[in-house]
């Protein structure tokens, strides 16, 4: 089956015109596309925090002083990519200042919510993801160019040999699957997940019935058999995938009760062979009269207009019962012989058939049914099932005539509806007869516990047990035949006979089939659209929001200074903004992402003399080292001073920084050894460095105790400090 699976688009009608729109596809591209959805969804979670970022930022922006942790608040929206990171920012600023008053701490926690619920939706679109195949389930289409129908025996030219095979066949399968697959104690070795509907569903189970007949031939009149399907749907049940308006239901009754004798044989004796048999014969009515090919002609009390009525003979032959057997069809309650028996170490009772031929009746009635209607006047008649079949078709917009001929057909959708299950019925008979005929003793529930012509214990109501075997076997043929009719069969020759598909409506029912694979994978087209699309539209706003935004800065001078604040606060701005209060660069670019400044400009390094604070000084190339005709006349100015400061002394030390090593330039600079352990300044406590800006700005004073990580440093040429 999964050779002939269909790869491509299609539409579930199951799920409707919109939902029902279903990709299939193999098993390996399926992995990929689900991979590639949650990594898709991923990047969206990613660019809608970015969008709320933007939001909350322009939202809490203010050119009004504020503290650190409003600051803090601002830089992290500003720079977190995604809502984990940012979450575990803001719970960082929240444990920081653990003691800071409630109220302050509050302003936090709205980007915190926004993170988590961030978080739990896409977690949850993250799960919904995976889900857009699961969601499909495994429901595929299957074509072949096998299809067709398989002609009833009349119309057949297929030799009977070849045909009984194939049904005994069919049959058999049927019987398995029914065995493993409609009994829910079974275990099942059997995949039972390839038909839509892993069995057919029986509305109604009645062990306790009244007699179809006249109860005066039925052995009880109050504990007989009664079973009925209920509507089974066309699309839902047998998987033809057809939209609204163009499917059908039917329904199927079977009604079965033991027979009284007495009266009615003659008796004959055989030499027994050990074996149980169930014998069917059939008398088929067709608007209330009994047809030729019928097997016998009823007798009044049993005689059933209609519907289908099967007498099965249950025939013991020899069969011997261990215990007495007060079953009403299997009656094995006359003592025979007594047995040897291993178990006891003696010798216990057999019993054999009150009956040679034990009869049950049994009374099939089909209805055909189009769901477009009201229920009230939906349904044809419930009767044998060539009545049930002519007295729906005004339903479908048809007639009695329209089906007589030996190969119906119709050009619309919901008359081709009624004649190609038609035609799958009456070509796959489906029947309480046909069904014996092939399976024989095989049909009986009852064989499991036959061994050496001795039949084992029985359930008291054993009779009951093998109808609704015989029931659910037939109900599993009538799930195959349909997947048969699209496939075709096993045998070339019946294959060759086949009536293949008259007209465009037809060609759709070969191509409407529906099974359950695992081997390929399903996904809802709308689920993909949906994710899809809605990713595309939120990552093109998270892109586009922040162009805009500046846009109108610049041509509308809108909102500035919340602009401005998103712009300053990267991490990169930041860092230039820092170098800037050092007077270090020449900068540009500064309210685009990156900023730039002149290539070669030595920027602000990290003294970590302090371990426990770090913070930024002058590159070891920009200190202006003062020469020794300068110190010299520093310190004649210092001592003709009354007034002198006292004198900040800088001492350069080795020091563990993070700057560049100063270049020596021995022909013009003179060095400065460690035995100058001191630097006098034109400024008590500081030193003077060159301005690393602007030329025309004035330059700056750091404190005197920076430390440098060179034991010689050289005076660049520099202008000279004021």
């Amino acid at each position: 089956m999964d050779d002939h699976v269909y790869l491509g688009t299609w539409t579930n009608w199951s799920r409707g015109p919109v939902l029902g729109r279903t990709l299939t596809t193999t098993k390996e591209n399926g992995n990929l596309l689900i991979a590639f959805t949650a990594f898709f969804v991923a990047f969206v979670a990613s660019r809608f925090w970015r969008i709320f970022c933007l939001i909350f930022h322009r939202w809490y922006s203010t050119s009004d002083p504020q503290d650190a942790i409003h600051h803090q608040r601002q830089i992290t929206l500003r720079n977190s990519s995604t809502a984990e990171s940012g979450l575990w920012s803001f719970v960082c600023i929240m444990y920081a200042w653990r003691r800071a008053p409630i109220k302050r701490l509050l302003c936090v926690l709205p980007p915190i919510l926004l993170a988590v619920s961030s978080l739990v939706a896409f977690t949850i679109a993250g799960g919904y993801s995976a889900t857009i195949s699961t969601t499909m389930g495994d429901e595929v289409l299957i074509q072949s160019p096998s299809c067709g129908i398989l002609p009833g025996r009349a119309e057949s030219n297929i030799p009977d040999s070849v045909l009984s095979g194939n049904n005994a066949e069919r049959l058999n399968n049927a019987a398995n699957y029914a065995q493993q697959c409609y009994n829910t104690n079974s275990p099942g070795m059997l995949d039972c997940n390839r038909f839509v509907a892993k069995r057919l569903p029986t509305q109604t189970i009645d062990y306790n019935a009244t007699c179809p007949f006249d109860e005066s031939i039925c052995r009880s009149t109050d504990s007989n058999i009664y079973l009925d399907t209920g509507y089974i749907d066309s699309n839902s049940h047998l998987g033809l995938n057809t939209p609204d308006g163009q499917r059908f239901a039917w329904r199927y009754v079977l009604h079965c009760a033991p027979l009284k004798t007495e009266g009615y044989v003659s008796h004959l004796v055989q030499q027994g062979t050990n074996k149980s048999f169930a014998r069917p014969s059939t008398s088929v009515y067709f608007q209330g009269q009994l047809l030729d090919g019928s097997d016998f002609v009823p007798l009044p009390e049993v005689n059933a207009s209609n519907g289908a009525l099967t007498i099965v003979f249950l025939s013991g032959d020899g069969v011997l019962f261990s215990q007495i057997a007060d079953d009403q069809w299997y009656r094995g309650i006359v003592p025979y012989r007594m047995v040897y028996d291993m178990g006891i170490n003696g010798s216990s009772q057999t019993y054999r058939p009150e009956e040679a031929a034990s009869p049950m009746g049994c009374v099939e009635k089909w209805q055909w049914c189009n769901p477009a209607y009201p229920p009230e006047r939906g349904c044809g008649p419930l009767s044998d099932n060539i009545d049930a079949i002519y007295g729906a078709a005004p339903l479908f917009n048809m007639t009695v005539e329209d089906l007589a001929p030996e190969r119906p057909s119709s050009p619309t959708a919901i008359g081709t509806q009624l004649v190609w299950s038609a035609l799958i019925f009456l070509g796959n008979p489906q029947t309480i007869a046909f069904a014996l005929l092939h399976l024989g003793a095989k049909s009986l529930i009852s064989q499991s516990q036959l061994y050496g012509g001795v039949q084992f214990s029985l359930s008291q109501n054993q009779w009951q047990l093998d109808v609704i075997h015989w029931w659910n076997t037939i109900l599993a043929s009538i799930q195959a035949s349909y997947i048969d009719t699209v496939l075709g069969y096993n045998d070339p020759e019946i294959d060759s006979s086949k009536w293949p598909p008259l007209n465009e409506e037809e060609q759709t029912m070969c191509k409407s089939q529906k099974i359950r694979s695992s081997a390929y994978t399903s996904f809802s087209l709308f689920g993909l659209y949906f994710t899809y699309v809605t990713g595309a539209v939120i990552i093109i706003l998270s892109y586009v929001l922040e162009p805009s935004l500046a846009w109108l800065h610049r041509r509308r001078k809108y909102r500035q200074y919340e602009h401005l604040e998103w712009a300053s606060n990267t991490s990169l701005q930041l860092y230039r903004l820092a170098n800037e209060s050092l007077g270090l660069g020449k900068w540009s670019d500064c309210t685009e992402t990156v900023p730039i400044t002149e290539c070669g400009t030595h920027l602000a390094c990290l003294d970590i003399a302090d371990l426990n604070h770090p913070i930024f000084i002058h590159p070891a190339d920009t200190i202006q080292v003062p020469t020794p005709e300068q110190v010299d006349q520093e310190s004649d100015g210092e001592e003709a001073d009354d007034h002198s400061d006292e004198t900040a002394i800088g001492d350069i030390t080795q020091s563990p920084i993070s700057c560049m090593q100063a270049e020596s330039d021995s022909s013009n600079t003179p060095q400065v050894t460690q035995d100058d352990a001191s630097l006098h300044s034109t400024n008590p406590g500081s030193l003077v460095l060159a301005e690393g800006g602007h030329q025309n700005s004035p330059i700056q004073q750091v404190p005197a105790n920076i430390t440098a990580n060179t034991t010689s440093i050289h005076r660049q040429n520099s202008p000279e400090p004021e």
